[in-house]
Formats: C-alpha cells, structure tokens, sequence
C-alpha cells in the first residue's frame, strides 16, 4: 500500500512512534526516522528494511531549539518525504500551582512549537507530492488532565493545529489528520502502579489499555487511500476512554 513511499517519523525511539515505524516499514515504505536517543530496538527495524526492500534512514534531531529543528531540515533526507507523523512528545507532570516555566516551556517546545517547525519547513515538497501529515496528539487534549496542564494544553494546540493546516493545504491535495490515544502501554504508563492501572481501567469501556500497536494502525489508516476523504479528522484511539 505504501511502496515507493516516504515517511518521517518524529519521536520513533518512543513506544508508538517506533511502533509506526514498523508498521510502515512492513507495508513497503521507506522511512527517515528522528529519535532523541538510539534504541537497540532499532535493529529490528533495519533487520526489516532488507526483509522488505526498503530504506531506513535516522537523523537525531534536537527539539527544544527552533534555530536546531530549521538547520536540520534543510538535510536532503527530506526532499522526497510524502507523509509526515509526529510522533515525538514528553511529559513533566506537576499541579499548575508547581509547575515552574521550565516545565511549561520544555513541554511546549517538544510537543507544539517542534511539530510547527518541522511542518512549516515540509509544506512545499508536502504540497508537490499530494502527500498528508499526521499527528499524534492525546486525549488529554480535549479532556485536560489533573496534573498535566502543560501537555494538556500542548496537545489540544495540536487538535487546532491539525484543523488549521487541514483547512489550508486541502486545496493542495494534502491532507491533515491526527489520533488521539488514550491510555497506552508505554514508558509513560510503564511508571504507575497497579492499583492506579486498575483504576484507570476500570474507566475505560474497552477495560484495558491499548497497544501501541493500535495507534499505528490507526495512523496507516489515516496515511492511505482508504481514507482519501478525510481531512481534519480527530480519531479517537482510546478504548472508548473519551466519548
């Protein structure tokens, strides 16, 4: 479904992210891949790429400086890319009477203002190629969560960020979609303890967290043909969490 295609995937050293990468990988797309740190998992990816015929290429990327992201978009990596995933994002959690600016900016830079940058760099050869972007973004952008004000804003600035571009670039031939996962079995949930994994389940219809897994098929719907007709989308990938 996705030879000869390009895709970047920001965050892919992350759980979902990487999980993205595979699904792409087995689908017969060649993928660029930003990470902040190198994972030994990426050896399964590149054991992948030659089951598959496909390349893999990584480039570590640092998001908190704008002056960073700029430069290295003008990598040729990038030249050819036809789908972009943003997948990249961090937590620092703390109650909005704790939360000192630093907390408030890191989370914004990584989670909103990198997303924007690494678009806005992206648009032409995007807008050339008919190609779509996709975001990751969380429920917690719609719902809010106690104790998270500052990924909870970020992601809801990518719910409006997606409808925006959706609005302008439709008429380019590009479209723009984002999925909202709820609770994921990550290094962000791998943290808490059972009793509060029980809790949390206990308020999701579905009764269980999801697999990252679940969230990439989820974005390969979106990045196909089968979904030629959707733009501005906010997929809900939750278990029924938020409805």
């Amino acid at each position: 479904m996705f030879e000869n295609k390009n895709v970047f995937i920001t965050g892919a050293s992350g759980d979902i992210g990487f999980a993205v990468a595979k699904a792409f990988i087995c689908d017969s797309a060649n993928v660029v891949l930003h990470y902040n740190s190198n994972s030994e998992k990426f050896n399964i990816l590149d054991e992948l790429a030659l089951k598959y015929k496909v390349f893999v290429k990584k480039i570590s990327i640092d998001f908190s400086s704008a002056d960073t992201i700029k430069e290295a978009m003008k990598n040729d990596v990038f030249n050819n890319i036809d789908i972009v995933v943003h997948a990249a994002g961090i937590i620092s959690d703390a109650s909005a009477f704790l939360m000192n600016d630093e907390a408030w900016q890191q989370v914004m830079d990584i989670n909103l203002s990198a997303p924007f940058y690494i678009t806005r760099s992206l648009l032409r050869i995007i807008s050339k190629r008919k190609g779509n972007i996709i975001f990751v973004s969380s429920v917690s952008g719609l719902a809010g969560n106690a104790g998270q004000v500052n990924y909870s804003a970020s992601k809801a600035g990518i719910i409006g960020m997606t409808k925006t571009l959706a609005k302008e670039l439709s008429r380019y031939g590009v479209r723009v979609n984002c999925v909202l996962p709820g609770y994921i079995k990550s290094k962000m949930t791998a943290s808490l303890k059972k009793d509060k994994i029980a809790d949390i389940e206990k308020n999701i219809p579905m009764s269980r967290m999801g697999k990252p897994e679940e969230v990439a098929d989820a974005v390969l719907f979106l990045a196909s043909e089968k979904a030629a007709y959707i733009t501005g989308e906010v997929l809900n990938v939750s278990g029924g969490f938020y409805i």
